[in-house]
């Protein structure tokens, strides 16, 4: 049956009503009168509710209804779109014993559980999450992608590890339980590795990057690569300690264990062939032996490598035998309670102290002048003489008294004109003194200090001689030729 035309009462202006009539368009019934009030049934998707004054209904738009599409078991938004379901100031959406207030969903009754399960074989999907109490149960092998760790169980202490989509790895070889980083196999760290408390590793350890640590405690460091270097350094001024129990061994297999400052190399200490090479490497730098004398440092060696290495010795020099080219010393003491001095030349060379030469049993001079004894000398043996054991003056006279010497055992008088004096002094016991003239320019008359003969010799011609022997009270005549004793 179609629609029919409602009827309404027709008034006059008196509002009185004179008849019936049909309802026009657009005219409407109040609610007050069970109607709606509305001259259209409004928009698609519109519902109907009552307006923000609350004296009359109206079609909700599609932003204020949340594009509700149908009601029944499922509200449903159009395609792509949101669905919002929104309270009135601090009032909740209630959805049985379900609240969701602001960003969260609670269980209302008192310890109920809250869970979010699908429908068969359904999934639960959400985006992110994060939990800040409480314990997860009833989930296993969780994937990395989801915020799980891909693993059902794990080790404890034991080291996670993974590379952010397949399963969380719990290492077997690396473990922390809170205090102690310990690994049982090798390692291999490709950065700075920074420790400040503890670590163990019982196994080897690969780093390719850099070591800092307060302390290391392990049993052997090897540079990492092919022929790479290995570097020990400290912080700022420290110091580096080397503190074995037993012996610090260095062993260098290109002999040279080499020694600097600042990077400047000064010393080395190396092996060439089969000997200990010890070597100041700065031009001219000497070697030093230095050590404690009674809490005051002295330089017991000095090698002076300006000077070819010349050794000097702060102190004496004890040795059984010394073979130098040169030796500067002020004395020389034999080793030993009675023990001799040898100096030896090598070969045909000589021993030479200064000017005086020694070869073999031959003691001469170097320079060919002359040796001087100028002390007693005492022969226990035979003295052989092959030429002069004496010395010889030549002493001229002048107007002045000559002083004959009694440093040599000739003196020789030559005369220049007149008489002329000479004076000799006394001698030694046992002494000999010979007076000839070689020369005749006048007399010569010498007058000892003491004479047991005379008191004065003349000497008027060549060659005219005299042999004294000085005792202990004065110059005694052994022989004479032709000298005149008066």
């Amino acid at each position: 049956m179609a629609d029919k035309t409602p009827v309404r009462v027709v008034f006059n202006s008196s509002n009185v009503a004179t008849g019936m009539a049909e309802f026009q368009s657009g005219e409407t019934i109040g609610t007050s009168f069970g109607g709606t009030g509305l001259s259209s049934i409004g928009s698609a998707l519109q519902v109907l509710r009552v307006n923000s004054a609350g004296n009359a209904l109206e079609f909700g738009t599609l932003e204020d209804l949340g594009d509700i599409g149908s009601i029944g078991s499922t509200l449903t938004a159009p395609s792509n779109a949101d669905f919002t379901i929104a309270t009135a100031g601090t009032g909740n959406i209630l959805l049985n014993d379900l609240s969701i207030t602001d960003n969260k969903l609670v269980a209302n009754r008192s310890n109920d559980d809250l869970i979010l399960a699908g429908s068969g074989t359904g999934s639960v999907s959400i985006a992110k999450v994060a939990i800040t109490g409480g314990t997860i149960t009833g989930i296993t092998d969780l994937a990395v992608a989801d915020g799980g760790t891909g693993a059902s169980s794990l080790t404890a202490d034991a080291v996670l590890t993974g590379n952010g989509t397949s399963a969380i790895t719990a290492e077997g070889n690396l473990s922390f339980d809170g205090s102690t980083l310990a690994v049982t196999g090798a390692a291999t760290v490709s950065t700075t590795l920074g420790v400040t408390g503890a670590t163990t590793l019982s196994g080897g350890a690969t780093i390719l990057g850099t070591t800092i640590t307060g302390s290391l405690q392990t049993n052997e460091i090897i540079a990492n690569g092919s022929n790479a270097a290995l570097t020990v350094a400290s912080s700022g001024t420290g110091d580096i300690i080397l503190d074995a129990g037993g012996d610090v061994i260095l062993d260098v297999d290109n002999a040279d264990l080499i020694l600097k400052d600042a990077g400047t190399e000064f010393g080395r200490l190396s092996r060439v062939t089969a000997d200990f090479v010890i070597k100041a490497s700065a031009q001219d730098q000497d070697l030093l032996l230095k050590g404690n004398d009674n809490g005051a440092t002295v330089t017991a060696l000095t090698l002076d490598m300006s000077e070819a290495g010349a050794a000097t010795f702060n102190s004496t020099v004890t040795a059984t035998d010394i073979t130098a080219n040169s030796l500067t010393t002020n004395v020389i003491t034999s080793n030993g309670s009675n023990a001799e001095l040898s100096l030896q030349a090598s070969g045909t060379g000589d021993v030479v102290i200064s000017a005086l030469r020694v070869n073999g049993t031959t003691l001469d001079s170097a320079d060919s002048t002359k040796i001087t004894v100028a002390e007693a000398v005492d022969v226990t043996g035979t003295l052989f003489s092959r030429g002069n054991v004496f010395g010889v003056q030549t002493l001229t006279g002048s107007g002045s008294t000559g002083v004959v010497n009694l440093t040599d055992t000739v003196t020789l008088l030559i005369t220049t004109g007149g008489s002329q004096a000479f004076s000799l002094a006394d001698g030694v016991e046992g002494q000999l003194k010979i007076l000839s003239m070689k020369t005749d320019g006048g007399s010569g008359i010498v007058t000892p200090d003491n004479f047991v003969n005379g008191t004065r010799i003349t000497f008027d011609d060549v060659q005219d001689t005299i042999v004294l022997m000085y005792q202990s009270t004065g110059w005694v005549v052994l022989a004479r030729q032709n000298a005149l004793v008066s």
